[in-house]
């Protein structure tokens, strides 16, 4: 499927149902078709407007871009090959998940103001999944590890302040980050954020040897 939104191209991808049937199965199984169309709905508008940050800030620094959405998420593709300054990418980079604390705060603003009723979601079930994916989500987006934003941002930072080695300080607190969310996911059982954290790993893994071919 493809569209356009604020003159940037989108194209969901099939994979992309994979991610809401996994978030939302558990309403089709209980039969509750309706809560099961309006949690895909906030799951795919919150990771679309996370994708609009990114495409906004690109643009901004004179570069379009097109965003795809895909079984692991999103993901949003500038147009040209131009070079980026490393602290406007340090910018783009954080533009998508402070996209998403936006989101956050609009619907808890709006929420205050007018008592938002309940619909196929409890008004209470409604508010819980928006700040679990646009808060949760955006926090664990920020962390230092590859290819989340939080990766990406922190080692345009280093590179923006002309840090020695940055490539490998930033590939080290990654790796570093990993290992503790993986303990800590152990210890508590957290299935879904073990095989996470096991993806995220085998990417960084990638990179890291990829990195070390060039070299």
């Amino acid at each position: 499927m493809k569209f356009k939104v604020l003159g940037f191209d989108v194209e969901v991808e099939m994979t992309f149902g994979l991610i809401l049937l996994l978030f939302s199965s558990h309403y089709i199984n209980s039969g509750q078709m309706g809560a099961f169309f309006e949690q895909s709905l906030i799951l795919f508008l919150s990771i679309l407007i996370h994708e609009l940050g990114h495409a906004l800030a690109f643009k901004k620094f004179g570069i379009m871009s097109r965003i795809q959405l895909h079984g692991m998420g999103g993901v949003c593709i500038p147009l040209t090959n131009r070079e980026v300054r490393h602290k406007d990418s340090v910018l783009i980079s954080l533009a998508g998940p402070f996209a998403m604390f936006v989101i956050a705060g609009v619907y808890f603003a709006v929420d205050k103001a007018l008592a938002l009723p309940d619909s196929a979601l409890s008004a209470d079930r409604r508010a819980y999944i928006i700040y679990f994916i646009n808060v949760g989500w955006g926090i664990f987006n920020l962390l230092p590890v590859f290819p989340l934003d939080g990766g990406q941002a922190f080692r345009s930072f280093l590179k923006a302040i002309r840090l020695n080695k940055a490539e490998e300080i930033a590939r080290f607190f990654s790796f570093g980050c990993l290992a503790i969310i993986g303990y800590l996911s152990f210890k508590s059982g957290q299935i879904f954020l073990m095989f996470l954290t096991a993806l995220l790993a085998m990417d960084n893994y990638r990179l890291y040897d990829a990195t070390k071919r060039v070299h």
